[in-house]
């Protein structure tokens, strides 16, 4: 097998997923890495889960399943739900997407939103969330 070539593996959603060659945080280009999505509730046990590339964006991966997660629980009527993620949930189109859908979020905001602009737009952003209120306005109940 030369280093062009693949392997792919037919998941149950019929999506194809390709083990390829990827960024290595330990510095093995010789390796073809892939990563795992676990999504887990408040105790630890996991609620859903996904295969990934090695080189699949986990910036493009959390808010989407964040956003299915949401509309599957909503259905479910679990309508008080908090996401708890890390930075890699947060990007400017995804804080849009979550207010307008009122998905409520506790995260850490990346340090590439260190740029003035976006500061306000966070700042915006949060008016419309208002994760922090919500959570405090609850633990009063």
């Amino acid at each position: 097998m030369n280093e062009d070539d693949e392997t792919s593996i037919q998941s149950p959603s019929e999506e194809l997923f390709r083990i390829n060659h990827g960024h290595s945080k330990d510095y093995r280009s010789d390796l073809k890495p892939f990563k795992i999505g676990l999504s887990v509730q408040e105790d630890g046990f996991p609620i859903s889960g996904d295969l990934l590339s090695g080189n699949a964006s986990v910036q493009k991966w959390n808010p989407r399943t964040v956003e299915e997660l949401s509309s599957m629980l909503s259905e479910n009527g679990y309508e008080d739900v908090i996401f708890l993620a890390d930075s890699a949930l947060i990007s400017t189109e995804s804080l849009h997407n979550f207010a307008l859908r009122n998905i409520q979020f506790i995260s850490r905001i990346p340090e590439t939103f260190n740029q003035l602009g976006r500061r306000r737009n966070i700042g915006k952003k949060r008016e419309r969330c208002s994760v922090l209120q919500d959570v405090e306005r609850r633990k009063g109940s």
